[in-house]
């Protein structure tokens, strides 16, 4: 085994992290779409204590990839390859939307919950769940970390790499927001 072997190991268990963590938020979101109670909605809520859980990810996908390269130094790959540069970006935009848009609304959910009394879900709460921005936000970002795995088994050229993810944002943020109004 060698150290390209074990730095590929750790890069795709924090993309493994990432898409445990960004599926158990989603379950949560669609769950408290349902919630009839506001304690269920409390409860729910908690789950979004560890979206910052993200960042460090984000960062050791990024690092573990870096190593990725300088260990191949000499091999096929360069930062400069399209499918890695688009990747390096949607990398990027990920651990800068998390904290600055959807940490956001995180708090504002987390108010308007603690502002509610204890009984059924009320129509502000309820409207509060259901704000589309986060929900675009978050299933956008989740499938341009799909479309970025579609990158890196492809390896395509620079029109191909900035269409697939722009086009897989998109879906995501088009499927965020019709689940939000289900």
């Amino acid at each position: 085994m060698s150290s390209y072997d074990v730095v590929l190991a750790l890069h795709i268990m924090c993309v493994l992290g990432a898409f445990f963590l960004s599926g158990g938020l989603h379950v949560s979101e669609y769950l408290m779409k349902g919630a009839g109670t506001v304690a269920e909605v409390r409860r729910l809520t908690r789950t979004g204590r560890f979206a910052p859980l993200f960042a460090p990810l984000v960062i050791g996908i990024f690092g573990f990839g870096l190593a990725l390269l300088h260990i191949g130094e000499g091999k096929a790959y360069h930062a400069k390859d399209a499918w890695i540069a688009t990747a390096m970006v949607v990398l990027l935009v990920l651990f800068l939307d998390g904290p600055l848009v959807l940490a956001r609304y995180g708090k504002k959910l987390e108010a308007a919950v603690a502002a509610t009394p204890d009984g059924p879900v009320t129509d502000e709460l309820r409207a509060a769940v259901r704000e589309p921005v986060p929900w675009a936000i978050s299933h956008a970002n989740t499938f341009a970390a799909l479309s970025v795995i579609l990158l890196m088994t492809t390896k395509p050229s620079a029109a191909y790499s900035v269409t697939v993810v722009v086009v897989g944002t998109a879906i995501g943020a088009a499927l965020g927001l019709a689940l939000s109004r289900r």
